[in-house]
């Protein structure tokens, strides 16, 4: 993005390579204006509608006036185009710096929801662990009462996380379909830990 003294330098930059194009366009102009009038001459054309040579290098007032209200009407038109297009840049500019701010509490707020995440995990596997220490404090029989309540998915999961010897004597109180179905659903846990 300019800056306003930048685009006021640009401004006056701009304004003498303007006048410089005019004074070469009037200049090209005369020279137009004074080779007709020798090519006439040389021709030998004479007669009432002939320009004299003196009337011939002045330039019509009336064409440089309307050249130079072009010029000037066009250098308004890219002067308000320019000022447009900084208006522009500096509202994608502002809107890139919210962009930018929002961007940063959303990335805030994930650190936390992540923090927050890691220690509800952090205490369910506390919680998981002092649940299974007392299945495997109790008497199997008792403990076993309690698994064969449980669904075979939901006691497969503490099983698989109890000691061999604890989970064992439980397993060995359970009904054979039970035992059968929670062992079925271990085997088929760690069978898709090896697949992929």
């Amino acid at each position: 993005m300019t800056s306003p003294s930048q685009s006021a330098s640009r401004n006056i930059g701009a304004r003498p390579l303007i006048m410089i194009v005019f004074f070469f366009a009037l200049s090209g102009g005369l020279r137009i204006a004074l080779l007709g009038t020798e090519a006439f001459a040389a021709d030998g054309i004479t007669g009432s509608n002939q320009v004299s040579p003196a009337a011939a290098i002045e330039p019509d007032s009336q064409g440089i006036a309307v050249l130079i209200e072009d010029i000037q009407q066009r250098t308004k038109e890219l002067d308000e185009r320019e000022r447009q297009i900084e208006q522009r840049l500096a509202l994608l500019t502002e809107a890139e710096a919210a962009l930018r701010r929002d961007l940063s509490l959303i990335e805030e707020a994930e650190a936390r929801l992540q923090a927050a995440i890691d220690i509800a995990d952090e205490a369910a596997a506390e919680d998981l662990g002092r649940l299974i220490a007392v299945y495997e404090s109790m008497k199997s029989a008792d403990a076993a009462a309690l698994f064969q309540a449980m669904t075979p998915e939901f006691a497969a999961g503490f099983l698989s996380e109890m000691r061999a010897e604890a989970a064992a004597s439980i397993l060995s109180e359970v009904t054979p379909e039970f035992a059968f179905a929670v062992s079925v659903i271990i085997a088929g846990r760690n069978a898709d830990i090896a697949l992929e």
